[in-house]
C-alpha cells in the first residue's frame, strides 16, 4: 500500500492516500480495488467478501511501474492533484467521452495524466507523441462512452 501511495504522490503530487481504505491488489491482472474500512461492520462479515465484487475499481499498475487510474480513481486523486492534470475544452471533452484520443498542446509530461473539464475529472490518459503531435490516449471503457451529446 505504501508503494501505491508513493506512486500517487510521484505521478500527481496528490494528498490522496490509500491507507484510508481497504485495498486489494490482484497481482495476476495488476488491478487495484479499494473499499471503505467500514466494510468490516457488515453483519456476518468474516473476511470472505471478494473486494473486486464489493470494492471500487481504482486503477491498474502498468508494466512500466506507473498507475493508470479508473474514472473514479481519477476523481479521488484529482481533488488534490498538483501535477499531470490536463484541462480539456468543450471540443476535447466531447472527443474524450466518445472514446477518442485527444490532441493537446503545451503538455510536456509523457506519463499518465488526469483529464479535467470545468473542475470535474473524466479519467486518466497516457500522453504520447504520434506523427509529430502530442496526444492523450483514451482508456475510457466502451461501455462508459457517451456517443450522443
Amino acid at each position: 500500500m505504501k508503494e501505491f501511495d508513493r506512486l500517487i504522490e510521484e505521478q500527481w503530487n496528490s494528498g490522496f492516500r490509500l491507507r484510508d481504505y481497504g485495498v486489494m491488489f490482484n497481482e495476476k491482472k495488476r488491478k487495484l480495488y479499494i473499499v471503505s474500512k467500514d466494510v468490516e461492520m457488515i453483519v456476518g462479515f468474516e473476511g470472505e467478501l471478494r473486494i473486486d465484487s464489493v470494492g471500487l475499481y481504482f486503477g491498474e499498475l502498468m508494466k512500466e511501474g506507473l498507475l493508470r487510474l479508473s474514472i473514479e480513481g481519477s476523481q479521488l486523486v484529482g481533488r488534490d492533484a498538483k501535477k499531470n492534470v490536463v484541462d480539456f475544452d468543450e471540443e476535447q471533452i466531447r472527443k474524450w467521452i466518445n472514446g477518442q484520443d485527444v490532441e493537446v498542446e503545451g503538455v510536456s509530461s509523457r506519463e499518465f495524466v488526469l483529464i479535467r473539464h470545468r473542475g470535474d475529472f473524466y479519467g486518466c490518459g497516457k500522453v504520447v507523441e504520434r506523427e509529430g503531435k502530442v496526444v492523450v490516449l483514451n482508456f475510457v471503457p466502451k461501455a462508459r462512452r457517451i456517443k450522443n451529446i
